[in-house]
């Protein structure tokens, strides 16, 4: 076979233009405008996600912290007027060594309120991170008569020189602490104190002491029986098994009677440790700390507003509408108490997210901070939360 037997192609001096096509500048653009836009979208898509799920973050955070100061509020308020056996008496109730008309002593009231002056019932913020007001006479006087406290001791509940935050309510409750302590002995009177011998259960007093059963050098206790209870204090330290009360005991009791550790708690807003907002705080008074011990409850809370639902017939069921603590006459007819939180997010929100410039909080009317264009000068996301407890041991449904 000869190379000349071969069939000849034809020579093509240039490739087929079909293979040799490519894209044109106007594809290329084309494609790149497209790639961008779909990266925005994407890049939209994200963002818009992650700032929904950190806002559900710190939502879910709001309502774990609300959760805890509504189980402490629930916790104190629910105990008020509890006196074992002698719950809903009267006669027979007596209150030795105990000064009336004193924040921290006056067991004569279970619950007290001082509610701030606000003007329309409005309240108009002006910061995020308000100065605390140090001005007594900006929070009402108290409508009911002694021994209620007139006016709101500001020092007592603030710290002294100290203030809280402007336009937030104050909430006092006064109550027995834990499960009652048995005596194992008759109590043994000796001139003007009474020896007390109880069961250890081991509770520790507010300070963190290991007393008596929740008992430490200056604690206030209510010893009860079905005919008579009386609040004492315990000037010293317990030794052993027993105490020794401030003042004797007025009434005969024997080991069937009851006691419990008693104490006074205080419910305010103020500037947090953190100093970037308020704070909703607690003092506990008990005698065994002096000027009462302050605890930090949790941050963001920016209001307080307290209502009272009152029994006007006698009836122990709450009649009409929820009042302030100045239109309280009489605090042994409060039956439930109504708290109100405004509540703010621990960080400011990304742009987008549509925010509310106003909310009703307890019945006031409040404004978030504005510029002079009427707009919102920060991106805190703010909630309201409300709990209405009833004070079981006055209301006739428990």
């Amino acid at each position: 076979m000869s190379f000349s037997s071969l069939p000849l192609r034809p020579f093509h001096p240039h490739p087929s233009r079909r293979t040799a096509r490519g894209f044109t500048l106007v594809e290329l653009m084309i494609s790149i405008a497209l790639s961008l836009g779909l990266i925005a979208v994407m890049l939209t898509v994200y963002q818009s996600t992650r700032a929904a799920a950190k806002r559900q973050e710190q939502l879910s955070e709001l309502q774990q912290g609300v959760r805890t100061a509504f189980e402490y509020l629930a916790t104190d308020a629910r105990m008020i007027g509890h006196r074992g056996c002698f719950t809903r008496r009267a006669s027979g109730l007596s209150f030795p060594g105990l000064t009336a008309g004193t924040l921290d002593t006056n067991y004569q009231l279970g619950v007290e309120g001082f509610d701030f002056a606000l003007t329309g019932n409005a309240l108009p913020m002006t910061s995020a991170n308000p100065t605390d007001d140090t001005d007594a006479s900006n929070w009402t006087a108290n409508g009911a008569a002694a021994p209620a406290i007139a006016n709101l001791p500001l020092d007592t509940v603030s710290g002294s020189g100290l203030g809280l935050t402007p336009g937030s309510d104050v909430l006092v409750i006064r109550s027995v602490v834990g499960q009652p302590v048995r005596l194992t002995l008759d109590p043994a009177t000796s001139g003007s104190s009474t020896t007390l011998t109880l069961q250890n259960t081991g509770a520790r007093c507010s300070n963190g002491v290991d007393g008596l059963s929740g008992f430490c050098a200056g604690s206030h206790g209510l010893i009860a029986n079905c005919t008579a209870a009386q609040f004492f204090t315990v000037p010293a330290a317990p030794a052993g098994n027993t105490m020794v009360t401030g003042n004797a005991l007025v009434a005969t009791y024997t080991t069937a009677a009851e006691v419990f550790p008693v104490h006074t708690v205080a419910y305010y807003v103020k500037r947090g440790t953190s100093g970037t907002g308020p704070s909703l705080y607690r003092r506990v008074f008990d005698g065994t700390t002096a000027g009462g011990l302050e605890e930090e409850l949790i941050d963001g809370v920016e209001t307080m507003q307290v209502q009272y639902g009152i029994d006007s017939n006698a009836d122990n069921i709450r009649d009409g509408n929820y009042v302030t603590a100045s239109a309280v006459t009489n605090w042994d007819t409060v039956m439930t108490v109504r708290v109100s939180l405004l509540m703010r997010t621990t960080d400011q929100l990304e742009g987008g997210n549509a925010l509310a410039n106003s909310a009703t909080v307890g019945g006031v009317a409040v404004t978030y901070p504005v510029d002079a264009d009427d707009k919102r000068t920060d991106r805190f996301d703010r909630q309201v939360f409300t709990t209405t407890i009833a004070l079981r041991n006055r209301i006739a449904y428990f």
